[in-house]
């Protein structure tokens, strides 16, 4: 379980960041 929960938020940062990346790239 704790490997499953480590993936899902290690997914989510990736995901995050990816999305925060998009977006500064369009704003600027």
């Amino acid at each position: 379980m704790l490997i499953s929960v480590g993936i899902f938020i290690a997914l989510m940062t990736v995901t995050a960041a990816v999305v925060g990346r998009r977006s500064i790239v369009t704003t600027t």
